[in-house]
């Protein structure tokens, strides 16, 4: 019970934020908003609303994939400006 009133605590506070997907893309695949594909899965109305290729999961999975693909751009660009000591 405790962990339900946790997670329902969190839900309250899952801010909207700005779409930052472009919606084109939201809508080809149907995808929901981030805060709705959160609280979708962790409130499932449905069964299938917890479908590993349901668009909730789905959005959620795209989101990890573009927040490493862009760290992992930082830290090449940081690398890249870092030039090593010269060598004589």
């Amino acid at each position: 019970m405790a962990l339900r009133r946790s997670i329902a605590a969190a839900l309250e506070r899952v801010p909207s934020l700005d779409e930052w997907l472009d919606p084109a893309l939201l809508a080809r695949e149907k995808w929901p908003a981030f805060a709705d594909a959160i609280r979708t899965l962790h409130r499932p109305v449905d069964p299938s609303d917890l479908a590993w290729s349901g668009p909730a999961w789905s959005r959620l999975a795209y989101d990890e994939m573009l927040a490493g693909q862009l760290a992992l751009a930082l830290t090449r660009a940081h690398m890249a400006g870092a030039a090593g000591a010269p060598v004589p």
